[in-house]
């Protein structure tokens, strides 16, 4: 809130302020400094994060080294919980093996030691006490070990990806092969300096994407320094069909139903694995037409509220009745 006379933050000065390390941008007219010491930083790769988190309203999102690069996440996945949209997790794992330990900086009491009894790191106490004072609690889960440890037994669907932890060959080629295969179809996987850290994290990714590989990437040199895959995917044109035939000005409850409202990658079955083509064949897709047209009458003749679940639920009905 501001105080009387006093400007409105912009979102960026919002998300800076937050943060005793917002990521690298290119410089503008607005410098905005934070945490010790005389860092002048803007927001830079981070609005990237959060507009991916915004966008694609991910629930599974796992990132190697926390950082400034925490908060835009956890701040869009806030963002998209209180709007409906999605109840996400962020999973950030950090050993924070080098600094000082946290003595006497305002921790001394629930930052200042482990269960186990170890001292905690004081970059390590500074964001997870601004975590909790930002209200996160329950938005997060942080792993206090190597991304190496916590990825050879990870074992569930991953959303989004972020990795800018340890920069050495061995460990980013360790996060890919770690995590990569459990990214959904149409999940994102973000690298943090594709192209600096002698080009080791651009000429892992080189490997891996490509024409006729199962993921695809971008690498925006302009001192963002990120580079983003995707994970390759074919839309099921069932649910491309449906949502057209809902949105259709015949239905009463119209195109602001949660139905609609809803991202179709967040939907089971919407996004599937790539086939080497990104949409059903047009036989396919055709071929589905008419039995979408006859389910949306069918739904918006129940009178249900069109929520995701509701819709779930007629599909999963459809399904059944033609043996699938």
């Amino acid at each position: 809130m501001c105080q009387p006379g006093q400007q409105p933050m912009t979102m960026e000065e919002r998300l800076v302020s937050l943060s005793a390390s917002a990521m690298h941008g290119p410089r503008g007219a607005e410098k905005y400094r934070t945490g010790p010491g005389p860092k002048n930083r803007d927001l830079g790769a981070g609005w990237l994060l959060y507009a991916f988190v915004r966008a694609a309203t991910p629930e599974i999102i796992v990132e190697c080294g926390m950082g400034g690069s925490s908060v835009c996440l956890l701040e869009a996945l806030r963002e998209n919980s209180d709007r409906g949209l999605a109840t996400g997790h962020l999973h950030t794992i950090d050993p924070f093996p080098a600094g000082d330990v946290c003595t006497n900086h305002g921790y001394e009491n629930e930052w200042r030691f482990h269960d186990d009894g170890t001292p905690y790191k004081l970059e390590h106490a500074y964001f997870l006490n601004s975590f909790y004072k930002l209200g996160y609690t329950g938005l997060f889960t942080h792993y206090y070990e190597s991304s190496k440890d916590v990825g050879e037994r990870w074992d569930q669907e991953i959303d989004m990806l972020v990795v800018d932890g340890d920069h050495a060959k061995d460990m980013v080629k360790g996060d890919w092969d770690n995590f990569s295969k459990w990214l959904k179809p149409g999940g994102f996987a973000l690298f943090h300096d594709p192209i600096g850290c002698l080009d080791e994290v651009g000429r892992l990714l080189e490997k891996e994407c490509g024409d006729g590989k199962e993921f695809s990437m971008l690498i925006e040199p302009d001192n963002l320094g990120l580079a983003m895959v995707q994970r390759k995917f074919t839309c099921s044109s069932k649910q491309l069909w449906l949502s057209g035939r809902l949105a259709h000005p015949s239905n009463p409850q119209g195109a602001e139903t949660p139905y609609q409202l809803t991202n179709l990658r967040r939907f089971p079955g919407a996004l599937q694995k790539w086939q080497g083509h990104y949409f059903d064949t047009t036989e396919d897709m055709y071929a589905s037409h008419d039995r979408m047209r006859t389910l949306s009458e069918k739904i918006i003749a129940s009178g249900e509220e069109q929520s995701l679940e509701n819709i779930k639920k007629f599909i999963e009905e459809d399904e059944k009745e033609h043996g699938e």
